[in-house]
């Protein structure tokens, strides 16, 4: 565990995070720090949206302020942890995704909900389809998958809803493609990506490299 620190602000803010993420927490303490800039006061306490999650500020003895995650194997809504890691992995993987087809993110949130299929998360492969969000609904449908295709539609008593976090204790790897735009299509076989398709059916991730 590494501590990065942005002096771009009148108090320092801080990152706690695995050494492998350094790059992309020194980001965010940096952005963080540039909230007061625009007029954003940072405090003990203060919450700040970035990307799928909301952190929040502690004061430390050094009077600097350390940037807290949810606590998203307890309770997020309630308990923090002092350090980001799991934030910063699954927002550097939305990142990644986006950028490396060309996308434009339109981002979720980690406590929004997405309509699953009853027990497919214990499925090898699965497909996730996305409508336009509104409000605590993410817009994700995850779905079982056929030969790389969805199968048959559901029925609503095969349906229920879950949280964008839970997944994080399930199948991690599918909260990397939450940012992709309505309309998207995602097919993955275990926990890697097997198609990516556009609102065409046009496949782009041979493309991804």
């Amino acid at each position: 565990m590494i501590t990065l620190k942005s002096n771009k602000a009148s108090r320092p803010v801080e990152v706690r995070c695995e050494d492998n993420l350094r790059e992309q927490g020194q980001w965010l303490a940096d952005t963080i720090a540039d909230f007061e800039a625009r007029g954003r006061a940072l405090g003990d306490g203060v919450a700040v949206d970035v990307g799928w999650t909301t952190f929040v500020l502690r004061e430390q003895p050094d009077g600097s302020l350390r940037v807290c995650e949810p606590d998203y194997g307890a309770d997020p809504f309630k308990a923090i942890r002092p350090e980001v890691t799991t934030s910063l992995t699954v927002l550097a993987g939305q990142i990644d995704l986006v950028r490396s087809l060309n996308l434009e993110a339109v981002p979720c949130r980690f406590d929004q909900k997405l309509v699953v299929r009853k027990g497919v998360l214990n499925e090898a492969r699965l497909f996730a389809n996305r409508q336009p969000p509104s409000g605590d609904d993410s817009g994700w449908y995850l779905g079982p998958a056929f030969d790389g295709r969805p199968g048959e539609p559901p029925t609503v008593d095969d349906l229920e809803s879950m949280r964008l976090y839970q997944l994080l204790q399930r199948r991690p790897t599918i909260l990397y493609a939450m940012a992709v735009p309505p309309g998207y299509t995602v097919v993955w076989n275990g926990h890697n990506i097997e198609a990516l398709a556009d609102p065409q059916g046009r496949n782009l991730w041979h493309s991804s490299g």
